[in-house]
Order: structure tokens, then C-alpha cells, then sequence
């Protein structure tokens, strides 16, 4: 069974990560290969995520007799996967082949870049959340790849809380790259929100970006 209260951030310090960031991070990388870095990445980090989803004992019956075994409880906790628009995207298809059974619902945050505060651009501000997502048994993940300044995790947590959604003990982070800003910022606002990250870059620079960082993952994956 998956711990009651685990860790409200985990760093990912397994090679295979590392060899994903160094590829990453490499300004020569192409986009093929960035591509391809970022999907090894994302498969580290969300079976990381899947280790808190709630189990339960399910009746079988195995080619030799009845039993009964532990499996994910999809009726009772149901699972979201909210991939924050545009970099997000990065992930959602590997994301439903891990968990074929998620369900998914897309947030568009854009940074202004005058003023590096988000603005939601997707869904419209009448959209209600659909009704298994306000389940108090939802898992719920957000998943960016970049948590710099944390401002569109941070208004993307306040959007689904007003729409309803339960945040406390219900909510996983799924990014690479953090600043240490950033994390400071949503665990300040959230500390019952678990993150999994894969590292955590010391600063940030006047524009924003994670730094040494790898630059910005939506447009180095999308080729733009």
C-alpha cells in the first residue's frame, strides 16, 4: 500500500535521470533527441507520481483458483492528469499509456512577458470541472515539465480550487526542472501539494528562466 503522508518533494536522483538532463540541457541537442530525452524523463517521473495512487484488494480468479490481489482503485479514486498548456502536452500521451484508465482536462497558462504573471487562456471562465474531478477520492496531477517562477502552477491550482476541486492531499506536481524559487513559492502557498521533480536549479534570471536550466522546453520540443 502507498504511504499515508509521503514526502511533499521528491528529487528523482536515479542515472537514467541524469543522462536525461545532460541531454536536456545541452544547447546542441537536436529536437529529435530532446524529444526523446524528455520522454525517458517523464517515465521516471510519473511512475514516481503513480507510487501514492490508493489501492485496493480486487477479487480474481487466477488459472488455478479464486483470489484476491492488490490493484488501483479507478471507481473510487479516479484519476486526472492536467497538463498545463503548451509544454504539458510534452507528457499527456505517455501519461495515458502508463494509466490508460486517466482522464485528462488541459489548462492554458500563458506567461505575459512584460509581466511573467500567467494568463489563462483555456478553458473559458464559465467551463465547470467535470464531476468526477471534484471527487473527493481525485487524484489529481498537474504536469509541466519547468517550474521557474511557479506562477502557472500556482494560478492553475487557484482556478481548479475555485471551480471546486479539493487540493489538500489530493494533488501531485509532475516537472523536470524547478528554481529554488519556484519551489519555494507553491510550497509556501501549498504545502499539501507533493511535487515530483527530477532537479532543482538554484535561481532564475531577469526574464524568468530557470538557470543554468535548459532553456524553454515547449519550444525545443515543438520545434518552434
Amino acid at each position: 500500500m502507498p504511504p499515508a503522508t509521503p514526502p511533499p518533494l521528491v528529487l528523482h536522483h536515479h542515472p537514467l535521470m541524469a543522462q536525461a538532463l545532460a541531454t536536456l540541457r545541452n544547447r546542441h541537442t537536436t529536437m529529435a533527441q530532446f524529444r526523446q530525452a524528455l520522454r525517458l524523463a517523464g517515465t521516471v517521473l510519473l511512475l514516481e507520481a503513480a507510487t501514492t495512487l490508493p489501492l485496493h484488494e480486487l477479487a480474481i480468479e487466477t488459472p488455478l483458483c479464486p483470489t484476491t490481489v492488490p490493484a488501483l482503485d479507478t471507481e473510487a479514486n479516479p484519476l486526472w492528469v492536467i497538463p498545463i498548456l503548451r509544454a504539458g502536452l510534452c507528457w499527456n500521451e505517455l501519461a495515458l499509456e502508463l494509466l490508460p484508465h486517466a482522464h485528462v482536462w488541459a489548462l492554458g497558462m500563458a506567461r505575459n512577458e512584460a509581466t511573467l504573471e500567467p494568463e489563462c487562456y483555456y478553458p473559458p471562465a464559465n467551463k465547470t470541472l467535470p464531476c468526477s474531478l471534484q471527487h473527493a477520492g481525485a487524484q489529481v496531477w498537474l504536469v509541466d515539465p519547468m517550474l521557474a517562477t511557479a506562477g502557472s502552477a500556482l494560478a492553475t491550482l487557484r482556478y481548479l480550487e475555485a471551480k471546486g476541486l479539493k487540493v489538500e492531499g489530493n494533488v501531485t506536481f509532475v516537472g523536470l526542472l524547478a528554481s529554488q524559487q519556484g519551489v519555494d513559492a507553491l510550497q509556501a502557498a501549498y504545502p499539501q501539494v507533493r511535487l515530483v521533480l527530477g532537479a532543482v536549479d538554484a535561481t532564475l534570471n531577469e526574464k524568468g528562466y530557470i538557470v543554468p536550466g535548459l532553456g524553454d522546453a515547449g519550444d525545443r520540443y515543438f520545434g518552434t
